[in-house]
């Protein structure tokens, strides 16, 4: 269970974004839906750590999230794409492995399938579009199964057809408990729970 605890943003010193109390339980799908420069994007490098600028607690299992005693693996989906474009997309699809077993191979294939990806799979990542590079970063990520992903303006990933072929492959990932947080501009359907951020506030729906 991920838990936010009187949460303060800020930047530049000011007051971006408030979250009193918000729990984000196993095997579950939340959107949080804000207008660009609502704090939703800081709110999710908050949750991965890259952002510090904060005070309050972020907790993992009732302990603090970046502790040395709190393993908790997540993934961080930013709207710019990070790949290695020079590389295929099997090789981009396995960086995160050192060893890839016969059962990996076969995850990676089947979901790489589902994306669409199977006729572009030695072809340069770099060469691909941008919803196809996203969906690289989607496979990727839901092969590993983490305890958190994280998506930044999962909107502007792909069009309606594509976004429901997303959401399929993430549904594996919910089925092994990990917790899926997105962000959006606008309402998008699937999601378990829906939040907004509302004069700096963060609520549930």
């Amino acid at each position: 269970m991920l838990k936010i605890d009187n949460l303060e943003i800020k930047s530049a010193e000011k007051r971006v974004l408030i979250a009193d109390y918000a729990v984000f339980q196993p095997g579950t799908s939340y959107l949080i839906l804000g207008k660009n420069q609502s704090g939703k994007t800081l709110l999710l490098k908050a949750i991965s750590g890259q952002y510090k600028a904060v005070s309050g607690d972020i907790n993992w299992q009732e302990k603090k999230i970046f502790s040395s005693k709190m393993k908790c693996s997540h993934i961080f989906i930013e709207r710019s794409c990070h790949l290695l474009p020079q590389k295929s997309v099997w090789e981009n699809l396995c960086l995160p492995f050192a060893k890839l077993t016969s059962r990996l191979k076969n995850k990676i294939t089947e979901n790489a399938h589902l994306a669409g990806l199977t006729a572009k799979i030695d072809e340069k990542a770099g060469s691909l579009s941008y919803s196809e590079q996203k969906f690289i970063e989607i496979v990727r990520a839901a092969v590993q199964i983490p305890n958190i992903i994280l998506l930044d303006d999962f909107d502007a990933y792909f069009d309606e057809v594509n976004f429901s072929k997303a959401m399929h492959i993430l549904e594996n990932c919910l089925q092994n408990n990990s917790i899926l947080i997105a962000t959006s501009r606008n309402l998008l359907e699937n999601f378990n729970h829906n939040m907004r951020i509302q004069n700096k506030e963060l609520m549930l729906l």
